[in-house]
């Protein structure tokens, strides 16, 4: 993919079959496909706010926080009774 495209993990945390994410972007279309690419190996993507001009990894000014499942425990968790 495209280099502007690139992604940088900043920070993943597991906690019941969620994975939440902290990441930082080249530019601000770098998200959208990302999530695409997700969504086509069956996870659900549940984005948090985008912050353009966000510091840390030099040339990556984009920071997004995401959380991520797996489409068949997202709906079994929505089908369990509490």
């Amino acid at each position: 993919f495209n280099a502007e495209q690139d992604i940088v993990l900043k920070k993943l945390a597991l906690s019941d079959r969620q994975l939440t994410l902290d990441a930082a972007a080249k530019s601000n279309a770098a998200i959208p496909s990302a999530e695409t690419r997700l969504r086509a190996a069956n996870y659900r993507v549940d984005r948090g706010p985008v912050e353009v001009g966000a510091e840390g990894f030099p040339g990556y000014t984009v920071s997004v926080t995401g959380v991520l499942q797996r489409a068949e425990a997202a709906q079994s968790a929505e089908g369990a009774s509490p």
